[in-house]
This record gives C-alpha cells, structure tokens and sequence, in this order.
C-alpha cells in the first residue's frame, strides 16, 4: 500500500494549505527522516511557500462502502471528555453525519 507525506505549507500573508505526496515505502523508520528532510530541500528549490511540517502517512487499508445519497456537506461535531484528560474536553468534525 502507498505512503505519503502530508506537507503543511504556509505563504506570506500567513495562510496554509496541506499537499499530499505518494513515496517509495522505506525499509526502516530512519529512513522516512531522510527521506523527508531530502524532500523539504527539494521544494524549498522550486517554492517561496513556506514548509510548516511533513507528517508520514501510512493507510491501514481499513474501509467502508458508501452509502446512497451520502454529502461530505452535511456534517456534525462531537463533544467529550478526554479519557485520562483531567477533565479536558475535546471535539471531532465528522463530514457525512446521518
């Protein structure tokens, strides 16, 4: 299965956009540092945006069949508590909410 590097980039006026790059599977988990610091040297060549943080991403393969009529546009979010958070709450969006 593919991985990727999920790179955050931020531009002068301080906004961010997130890319997402497909790359070669590595045989160990030093190897993806190198490979992220190699490639954060390759886009500062040909980019003025600013590289906030790379993030490896490695799908587990696990998924789900769509069900008809869903909309990424109907959405809700979650409240809780954080379990062990000494009573921090935090929240999660979920797009497609039936």
């Amino acid at each position: 299965m593919a991985e990727y590097l999920s790179c955050v980039f931020i531009d002068s006026y301080g906004r961010h956009t997130n890319r997402r790059y497909e790359v070669e599977t590595q045989t160990l988990k030093a190897d993806y540092g190198t490979l992220a610091t190699a490639f954060a040297a390759e886009i500062e060549a040909i980019s003025d945006l600013g590289l906030v943080s790379v993030t490896l991403l490695r799908p587990l393969g696990v998924s789900h069949a769509v069900t008809a009529g869903a909309n990424v546009d109907v959405g809700a979010t979650f409240n809780g508590l954080v379990y062990d958070g000494e009573g921090k709450q935090a929240s999660i969006k979920m797009p497609g909410f039936k």
